[in-house]
């Protein structure tokens, strides 16, 4: 069973936790949050095993927005424990300034085990950009997510709502607009379908806009449960002398229940003579 659980410090930071009869492989990932212009041409991806096994095959796509990037993917190969690695993905052809949110797919092995999670980085295209829209509240039960959002400016906002789940998920429907009125609240919700029972899993939600040529973007990381399996009814057995004490228990309520008859029966004739 995968266990995951998640730290989120000033720069994007998850931790995935994979176990094995060999050991446990810890990956933890993080972002800086540097920007991106013609004299920083990459966006920055540590990754680092804090586990006491090795994390082999170690595969990273990045999908990147606001610019195209070179990289379709990159191959870190093993890392063992305690060690870490960098992977500087060159962009190029950058868009309109401002933040985005950037995912990192990474797939790697442990022993005869194949892993694969999402990353989710805030990128920063030639300059900062502060969204004024809020995370309010994310609620989840076994089979949806609930995202409560806050405008706090004195303009309408007009934003993409995003919720990223790992790739054996199912969403219905993962991407939502959502018009958010000055100082007002407005909320979203997502039907999910997870493939394994009683496991914890990293999701993450972003709401993203662009106002004055400038991209704004909020993200944020929790946890999702899944549902425990469903309980089929069992079906009473009975052996064979169960069966025949519960026959003789209804064979004698039935003479009872007879016998209770007739003289009931018998009473009222008497009164009647």
């Amino acid at each position: 069973m995968l266990k995951i659980r998640i730290l989120i410090p000033l720069v994007t930071l998850l931790l995935i936790s994979s176990h094995s009869f060999a050991g446990t492989v810890t990956l933890t990932a993080s972002c800086p949050l540097n920007v991106v212009n013609a004299t920083n041409g990459h966006i920055s991806f540590n990754l680092s095993n804090s586990g006491d096994d090795v994390a082999g095959g170690i595969v990273v796509s990045p999908i990147i927005k606001g610019a195209l990037t070179y990289n379709a993917t990159v191959s870190l190969g093993e890392l063992l424990p305690g060690q870490s690695r960098s992977v500087h993905i060159l962009v190029t052809n950058l868009t309109q300034p401002g933040e985005y949110v950037d995912y990192f797919v990474t797939r790697y092995s442990q022993g005869e085990q194949t892993f694969i999670t999402v990353f989710p980085c805030i990128a920063v295209m030639q300059r900062t950009s502060q969204s004024v829209v809020q995370v309010a509240n994310i609620t989840t039960t076994k089979t949806q997510v609930f995202v409560t959002m806050l405008d706090s400016a004195d303009y309408p906002v007009n934003a993409t709502a995003t919720l990223e789940v790992p790739p054996s998920f199912n969403v219905d429907r993962p991407t939502a607009n959502a018009e958010i009125s000055p100082h007002s609240a407005a909320s979203v919700s997502f039907n999910v379908s997870a493939p394994q029972y009683n496991a914890t899993f990293p999701i993450s939600f972003s709401a993203s806009y662009v106002r004055n040529g400038t991209s704004y973007a909020v993200l944020r990381v929790t946890d999702f449960s899944t549902a425990a399996p469903p309980q089929e009814a069992s079906p009473i057995r009975l052996n064979p002398p169960e069966i025949v004490f519960l026959a003789l228990i209804v064979g004698v309520a039935c003479l009872i229940t007879i016998s209770i008859a007739k003289k009931r029966r018998s009473v009222k004739g008497q009164k009647v003579v």
